[in-house]
């Protein structure tokens, strides 16, 4: 299983959430952030910033899949891009993917006939 961290412009974000979904991949996390990207233009020893509101979306798949799933969102904020031309930004995002060695489900323990389940009950795991 692999997890994929993309980063990209909140403008192209609701492109690629329809564009995963249209290829099948409809289980993701959608997260605010905030990047700080030096000013285009601006000297190497300059330390000016500004700040550029991006959104992440994790997202956790099986290996094969990976492939699918960077193309559709590499495709997807190419096309916003071109549709928005007044963006100035070279760089629209970044995209990581890394192993996902285990995962677990969280679960709230609930009260059976008086008898409070414990959280083994509630775990799983790939192993």
């Amino acid at each position: 299983m692999k997890m994929i961290w993309a980063i990209i412009q909140s403008t192209s974000t609701q492109m690629v959430i329809d564009a995963l979904e249209k290829v099948g991949i409809q289980a993701m996390t959608r997260m605010e952030t905030t990047c700080y990207d030096k000013e285009p233009g601006i000297p190497a020893r300059a330390i000016e910033y500004t700040e550029i509101s991006r959104e992440m979306l994790m997202i956790v798949l099986a290996d094969h899949d990976v492939a699918k799933a960077v193309t559709t969102i590499r495709t997807a904020v190419k096309k916003s891009f071109k549709e928005d031309q007044g963006t100035k930004t070279p760089v629209n995002g970044k995209i990581f993917v890394t192993y996902v060695e285990d995962f677990y489900s969280i679960r709230i323990a609930q009260k059976i006939s008086g008898t409070i389940l414990h959280e083994k009950n509630y775990c799983h795991h790939t192993k």
